[in-house]
């Protein structure tokens, strides 16, 4: 019966622990999901978080947008303060995507390259941001895409040939034979 007694005891705190863990967890105010391959940014003491990718429920890419203010240390018994800037670009599309790059100047974001799910778009935002809201500039010119580029020496007829990532040679890009 003592053995008995203790393991409820022991039940008992781990349970509380679980709880008391979940509680914590829950209070926070805004929990960004779990991702890969987002675009991450630092400006001055925030960090800015945009677009990933995520597996949960189902596997897609993201278009969340939120910052990290690491101005002060982190203390595990407070939240993170994490701020969800969503709310600001509610009349700018930011497209889903995945591994693009930014670039910041002043109050500006640059969004260029990446890979939004299909291999005909990229995600181009000029994102201009402001105290109250987020406005953004639509970029005309579409960038060179290249996925995975393997430059081949073709030793037979010695000319360089460039793979792309579908599987499809280009036109030999330089002619190398030796007179």
């Amino acid at each position: 019966m003592k053995l008995f007694n203790r393991l409820i005891r022991i039940l008992e705190i781990i349970f509380y622990l679980i709880s008391f863990q979940i509680n914590v967890i829950n209070c926070q105010q805004y929990v960004p999901k779990k991702r890969a391959f987002n675009t991450v940014t630092l400006v001055g003491k925030k960090i800015f978080f945009l677009g990933g990718f995520t597996e949960s429920p189902k596997s897609s890419f993201i278009n969340d947008f939120f910052t990290l203010d690491v101005s002060n240390s982190f203390n595990q018994s407070e939240e993170f303060p994490f701020e969800d800037l969503s709310k600001l670009s509610t009349n700018v599309l930011i497209p889903g995507h995945n591994r693009a790059t930014t670039s910041v100047a002043n109050d500006t974001f640059f969004l260029f390259g990446g890979h939004m799910g299909n291999y005909s778009d990229y995600a181009s935002k000029i994102l201009l941001m402001a105290t109250s809201s987020c406005g953004a500039k639509e970029i005309k010119h579409k960038p060179i895409k290249y996925y995975n580029v393997m430059d081949t020496f073709d030793t037979i007829n010695k000319v360089w040939l460039s793979i792309n990532f579908d599987g499809t040679a280009s036109a030999p890009t330089k002619d190398v034979s030796r007179n």
